[in-house]
């Protein structure tokens, strides 16, 4: 028992601490430099709408208005059978370089990227949804990077910040904070796993149509870059806001969404667990799959403290404590430190639970609006 303790204390311990910690020792001592440059390159935003009516005039107004040279850029929209005013708000801005491309009926974002994709100009992608803004200076920070020609995409930040959030979320608005870190060291030691979806850029040659029902197309997308031997890096200067209020149901429909597209990835694209194929196989490992089990990882910490009896016994204890805890934080929405954190900790292993749950039956949670502004619209897939 003492031995499985030690197992599966070891394995939560790399999971949490042990990989971000790597990761960024490398990024201090085998730093990886991008070579950037000031000219200016020609692209085309991709972003993908369903039903976004008014709310799609800022966003385009917050586009056009980047500090790029106006002929360099196009938009394309493309409306997901949306049924409200989206259409005619983007038929309304066709003066200003911004094009709408309609799909009749809902297909899903996959879909709604690859039509976009393919209905592009320019070499380069800017890839965007509709509830989030960027910073003036985006286009110009994100184009930088490809004066490198390794770099075959390169990732924005998004920036959280609520107009409210309830105990739970707010932990897990501190758990993004610990991944931007980690993404940061990555993408300085080498290439980041996956990028943020409402922000990022890529070269139009690396681009493969995605399946349908591809959850994850902002982990798809740019492994698929490593596959073909360039870097995914990750500019944390290039800001994309985001102030929709933060709860605890939209926040566990979100993670359970993203988890659960982890787990459609290994049916996608079963190389990217090869070692041989998947250059960067052991970051995605550490990184991506290595979170799926943690729930495991905690109660075999927990079951085998307890059965080990002694000393360990007290280790069983004050974790039984911890959630104990946390279930009352969660529950009576308590406020400061360290309640959110271990409210945001109970959410976060709730929503693997969920996520294996729903894999095993089949059922995958599908991209509903591309903003996102509705936490818990959810559609069913099958398995692919």
């Amino acid at each position: 028992m003492t031995l499985a303790f030690i197992l599966s204390t070891a394995l939560l311990f790399h999971t949490l601490a042990g990989y971000p910690l790597l990761m960024l020792a490398m990024a201090r001592l085998r730093p990886r430099s991008v070579r950037k440059d000031d000219f200016a390159r020609s692209f085309s935003v991709v972003l993908c709408a369903r039903d976004e009516g008014e709310r799609l005039v800022l966003r385009l107004e917050n586009l056009l208005n980047m500090d790029y040279p106006p002929d360099l850029m196009e938009i394309v929209v493309v409306s997901d059978g949306s049924t409200d005013t989206t259409d005619d708000v983007v038929r309304s801005f066709a003066q200003q370089r911004v094009r709408l491309i309609r799909l009749e009926r809902p297909l899903g974002k996959a879909a709604a990227l690859n039509a976009g994709v393919a209905a592009s100009s320019y070499p380069l992608l800017l890839l965007c949804d509709a509830r989030q803004s960027f910073g003036t200076d985006v286009a110009r920070r994100l184009m930088a990077h490809f004066a490198d020609p390794d770099v075959g995409a390169v990732s924005g930040r998004l920036c959280l910040r609520p107009a409210s959030q309830t105990a739970a979320a707010s932990g897990v608005g501190s758990y993004w904070n610990y991944e931007v870190m980690l993404r940061d060291s990555e993408a300085a030691s080498g290439s980041v796993v996956g990028v943020t979806g409402a922000i990022y850029a890529m070269r139009r040659e690396l681009w493969t149509p995605l399946p349908p029902g591809t959850i994850l197309d902002d982990v798809l997308a740019p492994m698929r870059v490593v596959l073909a031997g360039k870097r995914v890096v990750y500019d944390t200067d290039a800001l994309a806001v985001d102030s929709k209020p933060v709860h605890d149901a939209g926040e566990l429909t979100r993670k359970v969404r993203t988890l659960l597209g982890n787990l459609q990835l290994i049916q996608l694209a079963p190389e990217l667990l090869s070692p041989w194929r998947n250059p960067i196989w052991f970051r995605f490992v550490s990184h991506k799959m290595a979170r799926l089990f943690l729930p495991a990882m905690l109660a075999g910490c927990l079951v085998t403290s307890l059965a080990a009896g002694g000393w360990l016994a007290v280790l069983g204890v004050a974790q039984l404590a911890f959630w104990i805890a946390a279930i009352a934080a969660w529950r009576f929405g308590w406020q400061g430190f360290p309640w959110r954190a271990m409210a945001g900790l109970l959410l976060l292993n709730a929503a693997v639970v969920r996520a294996w749950m729903l894999w095993i039956r089949g059922r995958y949670d599908v991209w509903d609006k591309a903003s996102s502004h509705d936490a818990n619209a959810r559609g069913q897939g099958t398995r692919p």
